[in-house]
């Protein structure tokens, strides 16, 4: 068994979390915000979901923040037929009163994204090679992406430069790849 950086950018959404932390960022931050009626419940949904599969951080409701900004998130936009009179988006930089950091604790969750990873280190620590070995490698891999996945999904894989210090994504990740590697290894 084996899984290439292609796969596991497949499994991840497209996401291959060492690009994103290695991204250059130019300092400007992009706000996006939006003002749709709740009887537009559908597209309030369907534009929420989106927002999150991009990993934008929420400020407020329906104020969302990204250190980037990527031009297929037009046409998303555009085939969402979301009335342009209901979303601007903003470029800029936090002045006096808020910081990049404040940018991030504020718009996302670190102490629950780095909760997750604590799970799954914690379960990835443990020995791989009795479970393989024993019959359990089905178990084991359903667990460890069920773990994976719970702390992947909160997580907005911001440039290296906007981390918290306490950040334990890069961990989780060079030790998840360790492990998959591993498999190959231990398997009878």
């Amino acid at each position: 068994m084996s899984l290439t950086e292609k796969g596991l950018a497949v499994a991840n959404d497209g996401i291959v979390p060492e690009e994103r932390w290695n991204r250059d960022w130019n300092g400007k931050w992009h706000l996006f915000s939006f003002d749709l009626p709740s009887a537009s419940r559908k597209m309030r949904n369907q534009l929420g979901d989106w927002l999150d599969l991009n990993r934008f951080g929420r400020l407020q409701g329906s104020v969302r923040v990204s250190p980037w900004f990527e031009s297929s998130w037009r046409i998303a936009l555009e085939e969402m037929k979301i009335p342009s009179s209901s979303l601007i988006l903003f470029e800029g930089e936090p002045h006096s009163l808020s910081s990049d950091f404040a940018v991030v604790t504020d718009a996302w969750d670190f102490p629950a994204i780095n909760h997750g990873y604590q799970k799954y280190i914690a379960y990835l620590e443990s020995s791989i090679a009795e479970e393989v070995v024993s019959g359990g490698l089905e178990d084991w891999l359903f667990e460890e992406n069920r773990l994976w996945r719970a702390a992947f999904e909160r997580d907005p894989f911001l440039p290296s430069k906007l981390l918290p210090e306490d950040y334990l994504g890069k961990r989780a990740y060079e030790l998840r790849k360790r492990k998959l590697a591993q498999l190959t290894l231990v398997r009878p």
